[in-house]
């Protein structure tokens, strides 16, 4: 892959790897470090780039590792107790919400655990089909079909509650 090669993907998914990142970390600048390491990654091992999905497919792929692998560090899941303690949006994940619109359904989207966001996201927000998000993930088609029935179930009790409490 040439420096030319790589900028022009970066122009491509810079953005949307980016937003990626943040679904996962809930932080930008956090997302913002992941984005450079999957373009490093991808700069690096584009030799294992077999073209069997499309160049988007890849990176996102690449991205959920990035991001996985720092929710692993202990770092991350001190900072992540902290911050679940303090309910309030950050101005940027405000901007966020405005950008998209439905506040209320993308709040409830970005409070479900992570195995379930990842699939509502990638599935209505990143438009990827089932198949490609078994893909991405590695898991199987039925396990995203689950998640994806059992996050819909969660946010339509969360919904129903807060009509009802609200």
């Amino acid at each position: 892959m040439t420096d030319y090669e790589l900028e022009q993907m970066m122009n491509a998914y810079g953005a949307y790897i980016a937003r990626t990142c943040y679904i996962y970390l809930k932080d930008w600048a956090l997302a913002e470090d992941a984005t450079q390491e999957v373009f490093i990654k991808a700069y690096k091992h584009n030799e294992e780039f077999r073209k069997e999905s499309s160049q988007k497919t890849w990176l996102t792929s690449i991205a959920i590792n990035v991001c996985k692998n720092y929710v692993r560090t202990s770092w991350f899941r001190k900072v992540q107790i902290g911050i679940e303690k303090v309910e309030t949006y950050s101005t940027l994940e405000g901007e966020l919400i405005n950008q998209i619109g439905q506040s209320d359904l993308l709040k409830q989207v970005m409070d479900l655990a992570l195995k379930y966001r990842e699939v509502i996201l990638l599935y209505y927000y990143q438009d990827f089909k089932v198949n490609e998000i078994a893909n991405i993930l590695g898991i199987g088609e039925s396990s995203v079909k689950m998640r994806l029935t059992r996050a819909r179930k969660k946010l339509k009790d969360d919904f129903e509650e807060e009509c009802i409490y609200g």
